[in-house]
């Protein structure tokens, strides 16, 4: 007999708790924002103004949360207004979406990728990939 075993999927949130947390370790202050709160997304993609940012603030660095349903292609052309305006953007995506961001997030304001992915107590990061 085959048992069923429930995954927890995190939420946007979640990670971005996740990744404010390596960020102290680190000794780097950061905070959790949206996106709408730093750029206009682009039309057609509301849904983008709720994703969870964490800004750090002394390296330039906006880290976005995706999910297994944000538009990847919309994201970067998003990005591409906070990449103008000198940050570094990290787009951090679902490790089953990775080689789909590639594709989507190449050539965007998107500097890097990051997958995640949950384990069995924490979440896991991947290395940092050029999209």
């Amino acid at each position: 007999m085959q048992q069923s075993v429930a995954v927890r999927i995190p939420s946007s949130v979640d990670v971005a708790v996740a990744a404010e947390a390596h960020n102290r370790i680190a000794g780097v202050s950061s905070n959790r924002k949206c996106l709408g709160d730093l750029v206009d997304v682009v039309d057609g993609a509301s849904a983008l103004k709720e994703l969870a940012v964490v800004v750090t603030q002394d390296l330039n660095l906006v880290e976005v949360v995706t999910t297994s349903s944000t538009d990847l292609a919309a994201l970067g052309a998003s990005c591409t207004v906070l990449e103008h305006e000198g940050w570094t953007v990290y787009a951090l995506v679902p490790l089953n979406r990775l080689g789909e961001a590639h594709t989507l997030c190449r050539s965007s304001g998107v500097t890097r990728l990051q997958g995640y992915w949950q384990g069995r107590e924490t979440l896991a990061f991947g290395r940092p990939e050029v999209p």
